[in-house]
């Protein structure tokens, strides 16, 4: 199974909770995605190694949260700067 930038994100931000108990339902909510694919999105995470469940939680690899994120993914992701809104205004030259 090929991680998927949700994936990425998801782990970031379960990194960026902590402790925090968290629901797929809450995960999915505030990163924009339906519960099935937050929860796929775990699956990747743990496939892929981003992750790692201890017992009845899931939790980010300790190296994940490192500046060495995985090397794959900045590739993995899209570049998605063209789909919304207007470019930024070119510098003017003086």
């Amino acid at each position: 199974m090929q991680l998927k930038p949700q994936g990425f994100l998801v782990a970031l931000k379960l990194i960026a909770w902590g402790e925090q108990r968290w629901t797929y339902a809450r995960l999915a909510q505030e990163l924009g995605l339906s519960a099935s694919e937050a929860h796929a999105a775990v699956k990747r995470g743990l496939q892929a190694g981003l992750l790692l469940q201890n017992r009845a939680t899931v939790a980010p690899v300790a190296e994940a949260s490192s500046a060495e994120a995985p090397p794959r993914a900045p590739r993995q992701m899209p570049d998605r700067s063209f789909d919304r809104g207007c470019p930024p205004p070119l510098p003017s030259t003086p």
